[in-house]
């Protein structure tokens, strides 16, 4: 057989219909009409045996064979379609290609019965994470990113409207860096449900395909019905990654003895607290009523001194037993929306152990605010301090996908009509409820030899 017989995606412009290709299908998905949410079209990312990435679009009209016959993952040999280039104000785009296959009437697909040259079950374009804030500011393109699971917390459920909504949150790192994470509904309970399965002691994604907005000025990451996700997957993108977890180099490094420290200790932290958790007992003396509601800020003392400290709306949540949504329900009731919730008052005058973040700018810049992790009764240290459960592992590589519908501005069909040329902002359509808290400290990437320090005086 003619391997060269297949024209590559890099090959492919606007100039024929003439195109035969050689093609996997990564992913599959459907497009949905915002208002009607009548089926629109089909929606396809390829990739070749040169690793090449394309979308390709399938209007509805076109689509009642293919809808049967294609696979996610299979490999098809695709002819007699246009090439088409983007206009440029399309938005969510999956990949960073300028030109897109457009199927028409006479396009052909055909699954591949003969063994041709390898085309790798998935390709990324990974984006660094350090420079997770461009891709905020850039609503075109949807984002793969890497990195290693961390501060994994439990499904949270809640109803809007009369509908449960569910969402999963977490963080990956690089090692340098951290983006937070929020998968919503169906796919957040995919996720979850294959994290709870893995037995490997580190876990490492690839997300592709993700949504990057921002909230509560912090970049986040959430699903997209393109979205995609492969755990502990056999990726050099991972190999520097699974090395730095696995470093010889010993340090020696003090251990911390674990105790309550009093707000004139905390103020004084050395830098072997950067990235640490610490625990205190305060009682709340002030709630900052221009809080964002479920993140209260709030002014805490103990004998010694006083700091600012963010009550984080997953404790919150967790301690009143409510949802952000059954407050904002209740103020629409009482026509109060724009009063602060009195329920959030209750925490005034209260005696608090509180776990706290210690970040850089506390020991160094001598910055009084802090973030709360964990929040507890005064006495009452039943909880585990780490809510992170890490014996959650995947007997299985493989990605999970989304079976949802896709909004019907997502990855723009070749005729988007009224082209502006320009990009539009980036925003979440949907209040997310962003659980900021941190349950455990930056991972460790060396081995630690660990001594025992004295703590008299």
């Amino acid at each position: 057989m003619d391997l060269n017989n297949y024209d590559t995606i890099q090959s492919l412009d606007t100039s024929t219909f003439n195109w035969k290709c050689r093609l996997r299908a990564r992913a599959v998905w459907k497009a949905m009409k915002n208002k009607t949410k009548e089926f629109w079209g089909l929606n396809i990312l390829f990739i070749d045996d040169s690793n090449g990435r394309i979308h390709a679009f399938a209007n509805a009209k076109y689509c009642e064979d293919l809808l049967k016959s294609i696979v996610e993952g299979e490999i098809y040999i695709i002819s007699n379609f246009k090439v088409k280039d983007f206009l440029g104000d399309e938005t969510y785009r999956p990949v960073r290609n300028q030109k897109h296959i457009y199927f028409t009437q006479n396009t052909k697909v055909l699954k591949d019965e003969i063994d041709g040259l390898t085309i790798e079950k998935y390709a990324f374009d990974i984006f660094h994470m350090a420079d997770v804030e461009k891709a905020v500011n850039d609503n075109r393109f949807l984002i793969d990113f890497v990195g290693k699971v961390q501060n994994l917390q439990p499904k949270i459920t809640t109803t809007k409207n009369n509908q449960e909504k569910v969402l999963l949150k977490f963080d990956i790192s690089d090692g340098r860096n951290r983006v937070k994470v929020t998968f919503f509904d169906e796919f957040g309970e995919q996720v979850e449900e294959k994290l709870k399965k893995v037995q490997d002691e580190d876990i490492f994604i690839i997300i592709s395909c993700a949504k990057v907005g921002r909230y509560d000025g912090l970049p986040n990451l959430t699903n997209y019905p393109a979205t995609r996700i492969y755990i502990n997957p056999d990726h050099y993108s991972l190999d520097d990654m699974r090395k730095k977890s696995h470093v010889d180099n010993v340090d020696i490094v003090e251990e911390i003895p674990k105790k309550l420290m009093d707000v004139k200790e905390i103020k004084k932290l050395p830098a072997i607290f950067i990235d640490t958790q610490i625990d205190c007992q305060v009682k709340v003396k002030k709630i900052e009523e221009k809080s964002t509601w479920f993140r209260v800020g709030t002014l805490c003392s103990d004998k010694t001194g006083s700091l600012k400290i963010i009550f984080g709306d997953a404790e919150i949540t967790r301690l009143i037993d409510t949802t952000v949504f059954d407050i904002h329900a209740e103020c629409l009731h009482e026509a109060a929306e724009e009063e602060f919730p009195p329920v959030l008052k209750q925490f005034l005058n209260q005696e608090y152990t509180i776990t706290l973040d210690i970040k850089k700018q506390n020991v160094e810049n001598g910055s009084t605010v802090f973030e709360a992790v964990r929040i507890l009764p005064k006495g009452d240290m039943s909880e585990s301090c780490n809510t992170n459960k890490e014996s959650m592992n995947l007997n299985e590589n493989g990605s999970l996908r989304q079976e949802s519908e896709v909004e019907g501005n997502m990855t723009q069909t070749p005729q988007t009509a009224n082209s502006s040329n320009k990009t539009r902002g980036r925003k979440l359509e949907n209040a997310i409820l962003f659980y900021d808290n941190d349950d455990s400290p930056q991972p460790k990437f060396k081995n630690i030899k660990v001594e025992k320090v004295s703590t008299k005086n």
